[in-house]
Parts: structure tokens; sequence; C-alpha cells
């Protein structure tokens, strides 16, 4: 199975309607955490499900119940960054750009081969050429057994193997149109090499610590284009322990036999999937007809019924237990990868990780299972759970809004909920099944087409939105919500509710009313439906009220209004889990159900309605459409956006004309968390449940670190100039041992001491000594950076405290050329850069010239803004300045804190004139301070049964960081019934 990444995979980040029911004024300080018990932070999150099976790989696996879980557990080759969604490096660096077969330094996070050099001699040859490298050095399965590419060819196999999840994969098959993986089991892969030994292979592979033959390289030969290669096939593949699963797992299989399990099972040596290391083919698949070795015999992995032990995998947690009907249980893996090695972390793998890898914060996640949405919220309010993973129906908003332990979120969601119809069964769909080739437009095949017509006027859309929502929700008219805005056609024909139309259309297809009276459900009065139904009962399968009121009441309006025009249908509330068996088996009229989607690109159209996904695919309709799968394979292989964009639209068109799916609603999606315990959520795909999320929560805290850095503001080509960060703690005090990053891009400029660069950065970190400082020398590059000469030094700060958030700043440096006279300044503030109101703060400049000598004559000028404080003097001689510049705060500020940036400004007669600018944090006094629970106690005093609340109002500063993280979505992967 293939797990796409958290990640946006469309050329957009995904609209987020962040409707913030509840934003505090301030993130509360935490009271007594009772998820912390022995020193361990225990995050409990309730939910309407538990899981279905330890095991991923199964259909019954793929809801969000068991991917909220087994999600945890497992991870990806390649990870996005939190902020930017661009790829970067983690076990795979990057891609050989230039192709010459090696990896440079420059091609460390380049996920996109450039384009072919000129003459070029085969550009489709070039482009579907793909050279990627990876280095496994600190990469361990949570067994502590070490990942090695043989694990990478090993999923690419494995994972081909599952018709629900290989869609990604065929563009390596030898035929890429194919439904099924071909018996000879080939992928298009090739492994180069493992372990470097000349330049030209890994760039300073030498001077990298590590296992030297963990760093490898694989070809990748596209059997056709693919727009989505890189994120999804690429960067995007999971990786499951080829040891557990090949042989016998190391003694893991158990004996299946037959009835109960599939044939071939009683025998636990499972076979090869690749061939071994010390075979010529390594990494290829063993063909199905091997004798020399047992061809992996993929139906017994999937039909096995797991343990608690046997789920391994590399990710951020590791599974736990399962109580079934109860509890799931992950816990924090301590080996997880972010860069370094995990049994000593002074040795660092590749610096560039840590700035946006991290381990989680929380030691377990205990997943909690609540029937009913009454129950769940009732948990929330109690403080039983942190986190209710449900959308709440309108209802509660009210009461949790009140609160003031509980955060409301609104956002909204990008997936969609449908009704569908069994195309394999008439009168929904064809007379045969499937449909003859190039017949499936057929009116004599696809005698359904009238029926869901039909059925599309029976919809009262409107009022499922107005009332049953609460107008929490859009009206839907597509497989695309109208917030993905670059891909939505919103050009769709909309049905509209008028069961006299419905009854027409069935009129002039042949199925007529029996009787004038009421349709009963023995049939008397009621339309017959042809030879297969007649006038007999069928159903429409919906979740239960207790687990979705909107979608059983939407079941109920549909079927009330369909017996209204004589169609003896009944909706029929069904357990979740049941209707996703019933759905992965074809045994079902039609049903409701949701898609959680995750990213903007609609590449999901492929897996859920192109026919080769029908047999045993996400195509559960059944679709067959010959029009549709010749646009939407098409959009699949256009490289150019604005045609692709085009075709997908068009395959929309088709979808809404030929109703596998009639889609109900894009849903706002209301969540609500315990504010008073956890803080740092992220929003992505309509959720504060997601991976960043998930990686990034932690206890709130009033605890925060104020990094300033001082470095002179211009500097001469080739040049050598001391860069120092102090960091001081919510008190002002200094903090010992935190450690900073100072980071430019390659080319612009190095670091010493102990500086390095590797891929697109140069880098340097250490640590604050017992002043809290800590400085490095930045050199800039021999010669002015071409096109900008303005270098960003980008400093990252980490404290040596888990519960303090990371910071991060920028320092621009210009670089002159050599011979040019210039100044530079550099602020001097030797006691921080945050002011009470009402207060004062006393700095300096210093000023010098191209040389670094001091230019005591040049003139100073100084400006603060917004208006509010006063800067004394405003201007002077350099040597008049250097000290004793007074920044004096306002007397009050309408917010609990305020920044304002004062200008500086140096000049002399024959150099360039330079400015800086310096911000000041200006914040409120407060006499009191209201505790979560709503007790009010004197400033500085501890709230009951929580830590000491700071004198100074410094909360609103840490709300605002977590304001701005919620407009950033990181995406995970596509779940029924979301």
């Amino acid at each position: 199975m293939r797990k796409p990444l958290h990640m946006a995979i469309a050329l957009a980040a995904v609209a987020v309607v962040a409707l913030m029911l509840a934003v505090p004024l301030y993130l509360p300080t935490a009271s007594a955490i009772d998820s912390t018990r022995a020193g361990t932070t225990i995050y409990t999150v309730g939910g309407q499900d538990q899981m279905k099976t330890r095991n991923w790989l199964p259909a019954v696996a793929n809801d969000v119940w068991t991917s909220d879980v087994l999600g945890r557990v497992y991870d990806t080759v390649g990870q996005t960054h939190p902020v930017t969604d661009a790829l970067v490096p983690y076990i795979i660096k990057g891609v050989d750009d230039d192709g010459d077969g090696g990896f440079q330094r420059s091609e460390k996070a380049d996920f996109l081969k450039g384009t072919c050099p000129v003459p070029c001699a085969d550009e489709v040859t070039w482009r579907r050429t793909v050279i990627a490298f990876y280095d496994f050095n600190g990469v361990y399965f949570h067994d502590g057994v070490q990942a090695t590419i043989g694990d990478v060819l090993f999923n690419y196999v494995f994972q081909s193997l599952n018709p629900r999840f290989n869609t990604d994969l065929r563009v390596l098959w030898d035929d890429p149109n194919a439904p099924s993986f071909a018996a000879n089991r080939h992928m298009n892969i090739d492994l180069l090499w493992c372990g470097p030994t000349l330049e030209t292979q890994w760039q300073g592979f030498g001077a990298v610590p590590g296992d030297n033959t963990l760093r490898c390289a694989l070809k990748f030969r596209l059997q056709d284009d693919f727009a989505l290669f890189y994120r999804s096939t690429l960067v995007g593949l999971t990786l499951f322990p080829r040891h557990e699963f090949e042989g016998t797992g190391g003694g893991r299989h158990p004996v299946m036999n037959i009835p109960n399990f599939p044939l071939g099972c009683d025998n636990v040596d499972w076979g090869r999937a690749i061939y071994p290391e010390n075979d010529p083919n390594f990494g290829q698949g063993v063909r199905t007809d091997e004798t020399l070795y047992r061809p992996f015999q993929y139906q017994c992995a999937e039909a096995w019924q797991m343990t608690d032990a046997d789920v391994i995998g590399t990710g951020p947690f590791k599974f736990g237990t399962w109580s079934f009907g109860q509890f799931a249980q992950v816990v924090k893996n301590p080996r997880f990868f972010y860069g370094v090695n995990p049994d000593n972390t002074a040795v660092v793998y590749d610096p560039d990780l840590p700035v946006y890898m991290h381990q989680p914060f929380v030691d377990s996640i205990l997943f909690k299972v609540y029937r009913t949405t009454q129950l769940g919220v009732l948990a929330l309010q109690s403080g039983e759970i942190d986190f209710y993973h449900w959308a709440l129906p309108p209802e509660f908003v009210p009461d949790l809004l009140n609160d003031q332990s509980i955060r409301v979120w609104a956002n909204a969601e990008p997936g969609f909920f449908y009704l569908a119809y069994n195309f394999r069964r008439q009168p929904f769909g064809y007379t045969s099944w499937p449909p003859p080739v190039g017949q499936d437009r057929d009116p004599l095949v696809d005698t359904g087409l009238p029926f869901r017509q039909a059925f599309a006027h029976l919809i009262d859309k409107a009022t499922i939105v107005r009332v049953l929502l609460q107008n929490y929700g859009v009206i839907a008219d597509g497989t695309l919500s109208p917030s993905n805005t670059f891909w939505y056609n919103g050009t769709l024909p909309k049905y509209a509710y008028d069961p006299t139309q419905a009854g027409l259309i069935l009129d002039n297809a042949g199925m007529p009313k029996t009787g004038p009276g009421p349709c009963q459900t023995d049939g008397t009065n009621c339309r017959d439906l042809g030879l297969r139904l007649g006038r007999s009962q069928f159903e429409i399968l919906t979740p239960q009220a207790d687990y979705d009121p909107i979608r059983a009441s939407a079941g109920a309006m549909i079927a009330a209004a369909a017996r209204s025009i004589g169609v003896n249908v009944a909706s029929k509330p069904t357990a979740f889990g049941t209707i996703v068996a019933k759905t992965a088996a074809a045994d079902f009229d039609m049903f409701i159900l949701g898609w959680r989607i995750s990213g903007t690109d609609p590449d999901y159209l492929f897996s859920f309605f192109h026919s080769s996904n029908a047999a045993s695919g996400q195509n559960y309709p059944g679709f067959y459409d010959s029009q549709f799968d010749s646009v939407i394979s098409a959009s699949r292989k256009e490289l150019d956006e604005a045609k692709r964009q085009q075709l997908v639209k068009w395959a929309q068109g088709i979808l809404a004309e030929r109703l596998p799916y009639d889609v109900l609603y894009y849903r706002t999606n209301i969540e609500a968390e315990r504010q008073d315990r956890f803080a740092n959520y992220s929003v992505s795909s309509g959720s504060i449940w997601n991976y960043w999320s998930i990686q990034s929560i932690k206890r709130p805290t009033n605890k925060f670190i104020r990094p300033l850095v001082t470095a002179p503001n211009a500097i001469v080509e080739g040049g050598t100039t001391a860069v120092a960060t102090t960091v001081r703690d919510q008190a002002g005090v200094a903090v010992v041992g935190a450690s900073v990053r100072y980071s430019v891009p390659a080319g612009s400029g190095t670091f010493t001491p102990g500086g390095s660069c590797t891929g697109a950065t140069c880098s340097v970190t250490g640590q604050t000594g017992s002043s809290g400082t800590f400085t490095a020398s930045y050199v800039a590059p021999a010669t002015v950076p071409s096109g900008n000469p303005n270098v960003q030094i980008g400093v990252t700060v980490t404290s040596t405290d888990p519960d303090v958030a990371v910071e991060q700043r920028l320092a621009t440096v210009t670089v002159f050329a050599a011979g040019t006279q210039f100044l530079s300044l550099t602020p001097q503030l030797s006691t921080g850069d945050l002011v009470p109101t009402g207060e004062s703060l006393v700095f300096g400049v210093d000023v010098r010239d191209q040389d670094g000598n001091l230019a005591p004559s040049a003139t100073v000028t100084l400006t603060v803004s917004p208006s509010g404080p006063s800067i004394t003097p405003p201007s002077g001689t350099a040597s008049q300045l250097r000290s004793g510049i007074v920044f004096q705060a306002p007397a009050s500020i309408s917010q609990s804190q305020a920044t304002y940036t004062v200008t500086v400004t140096a000049t002399q007669a024959g150099s360039a004139p330079t400015t800086s600018t310096i911000p000041f944090t200006v914040v409120q006094l407060t006499s009191t301070f209201r505790c979560p629970d709503g007790t009010v106690v004197p400033a500085g005093a501890a709230c009951p049964g929580g830590p000491l609340v700071p004198a100074l109002d410094v909360l609103p500063i840490l709300a605002t960081v977590g304001a701005a993280a919620v407009v950033y979505g990181i995406l995970r992967n596509r779940k029924k019934g979301a």
C-alpha cells in the first residue's frame, strides 16, 4: 500500500477558511494536566469508532479510524517543509538535476529534473529518466532493524500488488496503463550503486559521518509522463519493513489455513518480493514463475491478523496496543530520524533536517472510542479527552463556545459527502458488468442513467445544508470543492430538487408506477424497476444517526422523496464498518459516505472512477466510461498546468453528467480541543488533526525565549565579521545551552569555526554560553552575489526546555565590492528589545567603515514607527550615539503587546549610506490575570493547580505565534468515511 505524503500535492495551497469561532485573547497557561502521569505526557483523542485492524493493507483498513492510528506508525522516504510545503531532504536527498549521474551539493533538496541540455538528443528520454539519491544513516524500523535501499525496492514491488494503492506506481510498470501488476513483477527501477567511492558520485561523501554503504542511487525509467511523479511516486513512498514480510518474517508469520484464509498461506514462508542482495537481479520483483525463490504471496500479507508487536514502521510513534472496542495507543519513537544519530545526537548526519524535523513533543497518544457524538462532547467537557476527532454537529457549538477551557475550530473541508450507486446492478447501472468495450454509454447498456438522473432531482441539497448543516457547509455540484479554485469547474450541470421531474424521467424510461395509491413496502402501487428488482424494496446504506446524524437524516430525506413518487426504497442506518466492508465487496445498491481529501490536486479522480480500479480498487461503484478514462489518463500525463486544468474540468463535467456519485455537500469541519491542556495546533486539509499538529502539539506554557541577533548590516566581499545571538527567557534571564544555528544559501558565504556546506545551505550550529550568547564568524563570498548583494542569515534558536517554542530570526547583510567605500551599522542592545509600557530602554549603534574602523564623524538619524514611542536624541554623530539612545515606550497601548520599528540611517561624505531597522516589542503591564478556570489572581501568582503566571502579559505574543501557525496546510492521504 502506498500512503501519500503529508503534503499539498497541487501547485497552489488549499484554501483554508479559518473561521475561528472562539479565538481567545490569549492562550491560557496550563492548569493541572490530567494527561501527564509520572512524567509522561499522554494526548488523549476521542473518536466515533475504533480502528478495524492492525494491518494497513486490506480494504477494511482504508477508513479514518484505522488511518488515525497507523498513520502515526508508518512514514515516507520524503518530507515537505512545514510552512512552505516544498519537498525537502529526508531519507531521499534530491535528484540528479544536470544528468551527470552524480549527487552535487547544489542538487540537495532538488526534486525536479532540469531541462535537457542543448543540443538535446532525446527530450522524452531525458525527462523520463530520473536518478534519486538516498541516505539511510540514522533510519531504523521500530524493532531496531536498519532501513536500507532494499526496503525501498521491496516497497515498490510490494505496494504494486495492492490494487487500491498502486495508482501512482503504475508509471514504473512495463505497461503503465495496465489495471494490475504484471506476472513478471518487473519495475523499471535500477540500483546504480550503494557506497559512493568518487566525488563525482556523491560530492563530499568522505566528510559526512555515518556508514557510507547506506548512501545509494536509484535510476527510475518512467514508461510515460506523470505529473505527480516527484511528489507521489518518488517522495511519497511509505516504508513497510521488508524483513517482516518476506520469508517467515523473522518467525512472525502464523499458519493460516483455508477456508478462513487464502490458498498458500498455510506455509509461513511467504516468499520474496524482490531478488536478494546476493542475486544479480537484486531489487527486481521475483517473477511469479520463478523456481529458485518462492514468489511473494501477497494475499497472505493482506490476510495477516497482526499482533501489537507486528506493527512496525519508521514513523514518529511506535504501536503500543489495541484493546478491541475500547482504545488504541501509540508511544513516542525515541529513534525517530530527524537528521541526527538517534543513539548519539552529537553526530549530525544531515544538518538541514533539524530545522524542520523533530521528535514529537508528546510521549503517547491514546485513542478512545465514544459511539455517539454526545458522549464524545461530554468527555471533552469533563476533561476525559484532549481532542474530539469528529466534525461536531452545529447544535453543540454554543455550549462549547462558553467553555473557556475549550477552543472550537471551523474550517472548510476539501473532502465531500456523496450518494453512490452500484453500476453492477440494475436499475442503477449496466445490463452486464463490466459493460462491453466501447459500449459503456450505449442506452441499451447503461440503462441506469435515467434512474440516476431521476434521483438527482430527489435530493434537496439546499435543505440538507440549511437545516441539517445549519449552513455550516456548501451545496455540492461535483467531486471538487469550490474552495479548490484552480481545479474547480464552476459550469457543471445542477439538478434542481423536483420530484415531479424525477417521476417524469422514470415514466419515460419505462419504470411506471403500478397503482394510484402510495407506494407500500410490499411493493403495492410502487414503480416497476425492471427484471432484477421489480417492485421490491432496496436500500440506501447510511451511517447510523449516533455516528453521523447529517448523513443518516439526508438518507431518510432522499428515501422519503423517492417513495413520494413510487420508488420502493428505504434508508438503512448501518454501522460504519459494515458499510465499508459491503462497499469493498460490492455488496450494496446505494450508499452515502464521504471522502476526506488531502491536498488540492484532483488526481484522486483517477483512483475513484477510472475503470482499471473498478474490479478491486477504489472505484467502488464499478463505473466504466471510456471517455472519462481517456480524459483523466491524459490529465495525469499532462505536464502543462493550464492544459491539465482543462482536462480535469472536462473530467468533472463527465462525472456530473454520468453520475457515479451524486455529491451532496461540502462540509465546514467543526472541531473542538482542550486549549488548557495542549497548544501549537496547525490547520491542514480543513482539520487540526494532521501530521504537523501531531508532531508539534505540546502543553501550553507561559515560557518563551527571545533571541537578539547582533551583526553589522554591511560587509566587503571576502570579509569576515562576528554574528552574535543572545538568548533570554521570559524573565530576561540569559539561557545557557540553547542551540543556535546560522544558515545562508550556498554561494552566499560560509561560517567559521565549525561551519559546513551541504546541498543548498551553508551553516554552523553552536550553544549559548554562560552569558546566553553564541558567536560565530560569517565569511562573505569572494565576490558580490550576482543579482542581489543582500545576504539573509537565517537564525534558528532552540531552547533546552522542550516546552519552549523554537524561535527564528533573519539578519540581512549587504555585500559590497572591494574598493567601495561604505558604512555598516550594528545595533547595541545590551538589555534586550522587550520594553514594558511607560518604561524606557537604553541602546546604541555602532557605525564603521568598509575597513571595520569606527566612523565617529558619520551622521546618524533615528525615527520610530508607528507613532507612540519617542527616541532621544533623534540624531547625532556616530561617536555620540554609540550608547545612550533612549527608547521611551508609550504609557499605554491598545493591545497587550505592540511592535515598533526604529529606523537608523548613517551617512558620511564619500561613502554609501546605510540603513538598518531595530524592532522593539512593548508589552502591557498587568496587575491581575484570569486563569483558565476563571479565577482571577495577582500577576505573577499561581493559578490554582497551575504554574506561575508571568508578571508581564506576554501570553498574547504566544497567541500571535499560534494564530500564525494556522495559515498553512500540510496534507495527508485520502480516507473513507470522513
